[in-house]
């Protein structure tokens, strides 16, 4: 598909309605500016005014589809700036491609003029542009004078300038990225050593601000990704470099210990990768020995730390390291780690027993060891008594039975094995401790009648009796249900009792929503009596947002009125009686006209 042959049908499939409203809004209202058409090779170019500064939109048309980028944050495709530059075009193509036409037509006139100039006035001409321009003069310095200090020191101060104050009106991030690739694109050409230095001027940049004020800004923190890749490729590919990478590792490592931006891990990752002999290691163990000595949180750092003294043959330091703070399952799994790795079997299970009775959690490995240390031995005795230890000591993995490995291994086994006894057994302590849909249709599968009879009656009556607990806790009725009342919910609703269903749901809006589809044909007055109870209570709170959503679910009344109960008489009455008793709110009003 060709850009002309779009349109906002077109447009519309190739997003998501969502997204093509809000891009339609920054159509009409002006906000994409500087667009350009390339009719050669078929592409926009566009700048879009957003929340946090202008985001720049590239699009081209490829092999028959759209290809678009744009430099904001928005995880997905396409975002509202990608549509609002569509739209713009297709409602003024014609302009855009006479436009284009006519630019071709300049350019070529202006190419003859320029040839015809006298080298002097040529000469003139390009250095007055590149005091005036500041890209335009980066472009000249990296072409002629690419090895002169004073080009690097231009690029370097032109990184420092793309950062205006955090706490300046004018701080977009989007502005300060577009400004940072466009340094990093114009010394692509050049030699390693500039681009390295560069590169690194970039990331070191980026990670002063984002460590100083704790940032996450995702479009900075992708161009500092981009930059130390680059960097990388700079310093692998120039032995004469070796000096300088050292000094990037030790300055990496500082705001790496600093600790205070969202890609501390990457930063790890790309020092590891930067090692490539000992010297270089050396300074990543130096760094995290002091660092660990401070560090609250130990056992991650003494991991790292093993595993650098590994990749340098220093079994003697890596062992010392493991054996350091023994605090969590994981510590005392990794050092049994080491001595499976020495052959030394019975060393390693010692080590793992002294974790299950003293680590303070992360037992998840160790459990598993010996779940499959049994399983090999086809001693399940020993794997429920693990199971009933991990329920003792609160860990069950994710804090559930239905995902733990141990609990699916002796179900697995026990079921294949055709074994009632202790199938109910398994079930009996899932309910002293969870109750859960997937253990209502597991009992319900499994147990004989008389046994399922009196199973089920428990699980209600624990859901039943949790319940009002909960909700003397509340302030509001309206709040979010508890997972109890989840859970019942979910029960009556795969038994199909609607009547018990919707005695369970009545108080939370959320879920009168979630089973509207199978209650409200069978309940139609109780879903109108809730909706009026749930618009009530969004208005008294006031505010714009409230009544908003107030008026969804008056647009629900009015369809109860309307479609189901065939009462439409009914609905004017409401929403007129509605309006007198509000007409003092012009905001809820507001929301509600048209209905």
């Amino acid at each position: 598909m060709k850009l002309n042959d779009l349109n906002e049908t077109k447009i519309r499939k190739f997003s998501t309605d969502t997204i093509y409203d809000r891009g339609y809004d920054y159509y009409e209202s002006g906000m994409v500016y500087e667009l350009d058409y390339d009719p050669n090779t078929d592409s926009l170019q566009a700048m879009v005014s957003g929340n946090y500064g202008d985001y720049e939109v590239d699009i081209t048309s490829e092999q028959g589809r759209i290809d678009a980028d744009c430099d904001c944050p928005y995880d997905g495709y396409p975002c509202k700036h990608i549509v609002a530059v569509l739209l713009t075009y297709i409602h003024k193509q014609n302009k855009y491609i006479e436009e284009a036409l006519e630019h071709k037509k300049e350019t070529s006139s202006l190419k003859v003029k320029i040839k015809a100039l006298p080298k002097d006035e040529l000469a003139e001409l390009i250095l007055s542009c590149a005091s005036q321009y500041t890209d335009f003069k980066r472009e000249l310095l990296v072409r002629f004078e690419p090895d002169n200090k004073i080009t690097l020191t231009t690029i370097v101060k032109q990184v420092e300038k793309a950062f205006p104050s955090a706490l300046s009106h004018n701080y977009y991030p989007s502005n300060i990225t577009r400004q940072l690739k466009a340094i990093m694109k114009s010394v692509e050409d050049a030699s390693d050593t500039i681009k390295a230095e560069v590169y690194w001027a970039v990331a070191d940049r980026i990670l002063t601000e984002l460590n100083e004020y704790g940032m996450d800004e995702e479009s900075l923190e992708d161009v500092a990704i981009n930059a130390l890749e680059s960097l990388a490729e700079c310093l692998e590919n120039n032995r004469s470099l070796r000096q300088r990478k050292k000094e990037i590792i030790e300055k990496l490592m500082e705001y790496y210990t600093w600790g205070n931006c969202g890609i501390k891990d990457y930063i790890y990752d790309s020092v590891y990768q930067l090692c490539s002999d000992k010297s270089d290691y050396q300074i990543l163990t130096e760094s995290l020995e002091v660092h660990i000595k401070k560090a609250s949180f130990k056992s991650y750092y003494q991991n790292l730390l093993a595993d650098l003294y590994n990749a340098i043959g220093d079994q003697t330091s890596r062992l010392k390291t493991l054996e350091r703070n023994l605090q969590y399952g994981s510590d005392y799994w990794r050092l049994a780690e080491y001595w499976i790795e020495q052959g030394d079997n019975n060393k390693a299970l010692q080590i793992m027993h002294e974790g299950l009775e003293n680590g303070e959690g992360r037992k998840a490995e160790l459990y598993l060891y010996f779940q499959e240390h049994y399983q090999k031995q086809n001693d399940y005795d020993q794997i429920f008594n693990l199971l009933k230890r991990k329920i003792q000591n609160h860990d069950l993995d994710n804090h559930d039975f239905k995902s733990d490995a141990t609990y699916r291994c002796l179900w697995q086994h026990y079921t294949s094995k055709n074994d009632y006894q202790m199938q109910e057994k398994l079930l009996k302590l899932r309910l002293d401790k969870e109750i859960d849909l997937d253990l209502y249709k597991g009992a319900e599968k499994t147990l004989h009648q008389t046994d399922w009879s009196e199973f089920e009656d428990k699980i209600l009556t624990q859901l039943k009796d949790a319940i009002p607990k909960n909700q003397r806790a509340r302030s509001w009725r309206w709040s979010y249900p508890s997972k109890d009342e989840e859970t019942l919910a979910e029960i009556y609703h795969y038994k199909k009792d609607f009547k018990n269903l919707l005695e369970t749901i009545k108080n939370h809006y959320s879920l009168l929503d979630k089973y509207k589809k199978e209650l409200l044909p069978l309940f139609p007055e109780d879903y109108l009596e809730k909706y009026c109870d749930i618009i009530d209570n969004f208005i008294a709170v006031r505010g714009r947002n409230n009544y908003n959503i107030a008026a969804g679910y008056a647009k629900k009344v009015k369809r109860i009125f309307q479609t189901i109960l065939k009462e439409p008489e009914k609905w004017q009455r409401y929403i007129q009686k509605l309006r007198r008793t509000h007409k003092n709110l012009p905001a809820m009003q507001d929301e509600f006209a048209g209905l």
